[in-house]
């Protein structure tokens, strides 16, 4: 690349929209100009024709937003300092945008040393800095008669000091000359009239009034310098400026269409060529336009009514368009909207752009930012906006870029869904006619849509299904079920492919099916499963049995929970029927966990024997099995033939076995459900050890279940987590282990302080009933008798009778309390304190008063039951503490 290439480059990264010229040098701004060259010409051949005049003309440049005003202006102050001829004679002096501080002669005159000092900052420090201490000290002045003397005379002094004229770069002055005091119009028309050191280059939106009235100040005061759209050969150039690329005339004709020949919206839509990205565009577009809303308002407000009702119409249309197809949209008659079109071009607000005769006219707004302010403001349209933006990419781009851009237009229609709605309306309204070509790029924006559309159905989907894993997770059922309801609604169940279909046709079923389980609607999910069999039974499609396997194996969990043990196995019996073709490790999983359901289904029918045998046919086929998805139901197996060993064989060694190979096994696989069962497992692995009288295992294993168990774990293991600190606490005191008894206890109360959520009722007895029992037996045992009896008197007063929990631990505990040495009169005392409860341990007050020699006359049936009581609580007196569950007799 040459040096000039580089420049160019370097330039073009720093293109201005809003600000042509700022922090930029004149070789910059100069590289940058290329339209407008004729009027650039014009403005600069009346600066040139001022050098030697003794009266001076002046120059406005008149032109809507956006048609280059202000680049025109930068570009002649540029040209002024670098041209040698122009340097030697003017000094231009630019002034800003607003300029809202001028209110009469004397604030113009300061204004005018304020910028010319700035403006000799780079080529004359001394003389810029004299200036600017003049300008301070004048400010303070501004009362004094003859104050806009003072500072005109400074900056007629400076000028005729440097030698040079000065060439003032006003905007905007219809604002100016609209806002300042009655008398500064004729005041400044005097000054440019008769002071040749001032020569004004301005720029206004439109030839305003006063320029053409004979009685203004204004009238016949300036050399117009009319800037019109561009014509497709400067939008080339500009376009190809800003974009890099070169194009041809008919690439570049719907640019012309779709801007208007607006150089600020060329190049901001040469800005998207860049960078390929709709959204950045729509970004700028809408900063674009909140910058001059006041602009576009004030001028549809300065319409007459009816020329705006035809106005509006127009730039709501956004394309070329017949006086018919106006009429139809202002709802006005034709004849009337063709007279205001008329009186809309005399304003220049509206042009016609093709067509020869009347009938064949075409009409558009002489800028087409006023359709994008409409379409942006009448109820935030942005999506007709993106829909003409598509229609131009169609027809400016080839097929090869627009596949290029599929891409960032995918990303910027993935990310705004305003965009992605522009794209389908402009898809629906894609021409049937213009060759292959124009169909081929429209079929790519249609496969880009077609890709948004999918992908944001699956984000969708993702976002339903995390839902439903949450609802799941914290067992919020009523969601699980609003989430399936959401999940049809969103149309899921009928989009697709036929394979999309049935997926969401299973996900609903079985979510619908989980959410009645867990509010116990046992009802309804039976009646799933019983519809699976018309709905979902397919062998030859996987998805469908796969819902199929869910819903049947809900159906009869369900049967399980209402005791229907019989229909439970008979369901058992027709899905295994169903699944026996089947090697899929995923309807594997269903075939083990039917056949654990049988199994309980036939212990719950008092078939141990073969409910055992079902299980070792699982485990013998199944539990070597190397696939990952059948480690979980083959531990459920292993963990129910481990209970119904202990349970309902007493064979406690063959189920503490049995529960070994089931924690190897779920340890290897720890997922949130395998947790639970192995904390559960636990459990009943301490128990196992008890019956087996091994209370040191016992003691491992519970306090195995305290350390598994995390503070922010689920409320089920939380509360088995309270059971073993509690069981644990009672071992250690029926051992002896007082102090550790106690120090349990302790921490026993410290844990449920740290978990408020437990439930009140467990809670209660937990800590009122059970513990402060622990406490009371563990004290006994250190000899501190009056402060057992207190624990002891503490938790009778909670003591429920009628809770079948807390009678039997009383009936353990005081064997326990008299082994450990404690009185047979203090423990009648504290029975007795109560006569409801009295009445309800009736059997075991007789057995103490019996016991010290106190009469009773109570029912035969009483007196029967404490001679059994009398036998146990001499069985523990004689062997001493003898930890274990319950009140078993007779003793041998």
């Amino acid at each position: 690349m040459d040096s000039h290439s580089e420049s160019t480059a370097s330039t073009q990264l720093q293109m201005r929209k809003f600000n042509p010229g700022l922090l930029q040098t004149d070789e910059e701004v100069a590289a940058q100009f290329v339209v407008r060259d004729n009027e650039f010409q014009t403005v600069c051949e009346v600066v040139r024709g001022n050098i030697e005049s003794p009266s001076c003309q002046h120059v406005l440049v008149v032109g809507s937003r956006g048609q280059g005003k202000s680049m025109l202006l930068r570009r002649v102050t540029a040209e002024t300092r670098m041209d040698s001829d122009l340097s030697k004679h003017f000094l231009p002096v630019q002034f800003m945008e607003e300029n809202r501080e001028i209110d009469c002669i004397a604030d113009f005159w300061m204004e005018t040393l304020f910028h010319l000092a700035r403006a000799l900052a780079a080529s004359d420090a001394d003389l810029s800095n004299e200036l600017s201490a003049t300008h301070q000290s004048l400010v303070s002045r501004w009362r004094e008669q003859g104050f806009a003397e003072l500072a005109r005379a400074a900056v007629l002094d400076a000028s005729d000091r440097l030698g040079r004229r000065l060439v003032l770069m006003i905007e905007n002055v219809q604002s100016l000359f609209a806002e300042a005091d009655d008398d500064f119009g004729w005041e400044f028309r005097a000054v440019l009239q008769t002071m040749p050191q001032i020569t004004l280059v301005a720029s206004a939106t439109n030839r305003f009034e006063a320029l053409d009235d004979p009685q203004a100040p204004f009238f016949e005061l300036f050399r117009f310098v009319n800037l019109k759209p561009l014509n497709t050969a400067a939008c080339g150039r500009l376009w190809s400026l800003v974009s890099e690329a070169e194009t041809s005339v008919n690439e570049i004709r719907p640019l012309e269409i779709l801007t208007g020949g607006n150089p600020r919206l060329i190049v901001v839509v040469a800005t998207f060529a860049q960078h390929r990205s709709l959204r950045q565009l729509m970004e700028e577009l809408v900063v674009l336009v909140d910058e001059h809303t006041d602009y576009f308002r004030s001028h549809l407000d300065a319409l007459p009514p009816k020329e705006r009702r035809v106005f509006v119409a127009l730039i709501d249309l956004w394309q070329p368009s017949s006086t018919s197809d106006i009429a139809t949209r202002a709802r006005q008659d034709v004849r009337i909207v063709s007279t205001m079109l008329k009186r809309l071009i005399d304003r220049g607000a509206v042009m016609i752009v093709e067509g020869d005769g009347a009938r064949n006219r075409r009409y558009v707004a002489s800028e087409r930012l006023f359709s994008i302010y409409y379409k942006l403001r009448r109820e935030y349209d942005e999506r007709a906006v993106v829909e003409s933006l598509i229609h131009f990419m169609v027809s400016f781009y080839d097929v090869r870029e627009l596949s290029m851009m599929s891409e960032q237009l995918f990303a910027d229609a993935l990310e705004s869904s305003t965009i992605q709605a522009g794209i389908t309306s402009a898809l629906t309204k894609r021409g049937t006619l213009g060759g292959a070509d124009l169909e081929l790029k429209w079929d790519e924006i249609a496969r880009t849509s077609q890709k948004v559309t999918d992908e944001r159905k699956e984000q969708k989907l993702h976002l339903l299904r995390d839902e439903a894993v949450n609802a799941i997770q914290e067992e919020n059922w009523l969601e699980l079920l609003a989430f399936a309801d959401r999940f049809t609604a969103e149309g899921f169940l009928e989009s697709g492919s036929q394979e999309a279909r049935d997926a969401s046709r299973v996900l609903v079923a079985q979510t619908k099916s989980d959410a009645h389980s867990g509010l116990g609607e046992y009802g309804e999910v039976i009646r799933a499963g019983e519809e699976a069999d018309e709905n979902f039974y397919d062998v030859g499609n996987l998805l469908l049995m796969q819902g199929f396997c869910h819903l049947k194996i809900n159906q009869v969990k369900a049967q399980l929970a209402l005791a229907d043990f019989e229909g439970a196995n008979r369901e058992c019996i027709k899905i295994l029927e169903h699944l026996s073709s089947f090697d899929e490790p995923f309807v594997l999983v269903y075939v083990v966990l039917a056949h654990v359901i049988q199994s309980l289904a036939k212990t719950g029918l008092g078939e141990f024997g073969n409910a055992i045998a079902l299980l070792d046919e699982v485990l013998q086929r199944y539990g070597e099995h190397d696939d990952e998805l059948l480690k979980e139901p083959v531990s459920l197996a292993l963990f129910h033939k481990a209970e119904l060993l202990a349970g309902r064989r007493g064979d406690f060694l063959g189920s503490v076995t049995c529960f070994e190979e089931f924690f190897r096994r779920c340890e290897q696989d720890e997922n949130e459900s395998n947790r639970s069962l192995l904390v559960v497992g636990k459990m009943k692995q301490a128990i196992n050890y008890s019956m087996l009288g091994d209370f040191e295992q016992e003691i491992t294993h519970l306090e195995s279940v305290i350390h598994s168990v995390k503070e922010n774990d689920n409320l089920a293991n939380r509360a088995f987590c309270f059971d073993a600190w509690m069981y644990r606490s009672r071992r250690l005191a029926e051992l002896g282990r007082s102090d550790e008894a106690l120090a349990s206890c302790d921490q026993t109360q410290v844990w449920v302080e740290r978990n408020p959520d437990m439930p009140t009722e467990k809670r209660d007895i937990g800590l009122g009933w059970y513990t402060n029992c622990t406490r009371a037996l563990a004290l006994t045992y250190r000899g501190q008798s009056d402060a057992a009896l207190t624990m002891l008197r503490a938790a009778f007063s909670v003591f429920d009778w009628a809770r079948d929990s807390d009678f039997a631990q009383l009936m353990r505990l005081i064997p326990e309390l008299l082994a450990a040495g404690a009185r047979e009169e203090d423990l009648l005392a504290i029975l007795q304190s109560d006569e409801q409860r009295a009445w309800a341990l009736l059997p075991l007050i007789v057995t103490l008063r019996q016991r010290i020699g106190k009469p009773v006359t109570v029912p035969i049936q009483a007196l029967e039951i404490a001679k059994d009581l009398h036998a146990c609580m001499n069985h523990r007196l004689v062997r001493g503490l003898q930890p274990g569950y319950g009140l078993r007799l007779p003793y041998t």
